[in-house]
């Protein structure tokens, strides 16, 4: 049986580098899962595809921005952390503003987001919304 999914859950992540550490001292992702439409653009937004015929020969074009594909998607999905901090233990705070494919979280927040992490964080974001073989019961 399939079981409905909670478009408003939080999920608490945590990235590979910190899942050996005590969960006190683990950063913790908040995310949630993409919407099908805000899924459908961002797909839509960062992969185009295209065929043309030059003198009776047909070539196919496809591009994507994966990089900023994957960006997005933390723009979209990453809601807020627990226990992320800098040099000195100061708690750090993410800032965001706008609302669903318009939201974007700040220059200054990402920054601070080591690049490997910003990857883990995307692909949690997108994959959020499916089923496991486990949860599917296969």
């Amino acid at each position: 049986m399939v079981i409905a999914l909670d478009p408003n859950a939080t999920i608490r992540f945590i990235a590979s580098c910190d899942r050996e550490l005590p969960e006190d001292e683990q950063t913790v992702w908040l995310i949630r899962p993409l919407k099908p439409s805000e899924r459908a653009a961002l797909q839509d937004d960062y992969a185009q595809a295209s065929l043309t015929s030059k003198n009776g020969k047909q070539e196919q074009h496809i591009a994507m921005r994966i990089n900023s594909m994957m960006l997005a998607a933390v723009h979209l999905g990453l809601m807020g952390w627990e226990n992320f901090q800098d040099g000195e233990g100061k708690d750090m705070r993410l800032i965001a503003k706008g609302e669903g494919v318009r939201r974007k979280i700040s220059e200054g927040s990402l920054a601070m987001i080591p690049e490997d992490v910003i990857t883990e964080i995307s692909d949690a974001v997108q994959t959020a919304a499916s089923l496991s073989r486990a949860e599917a019961g296969n």
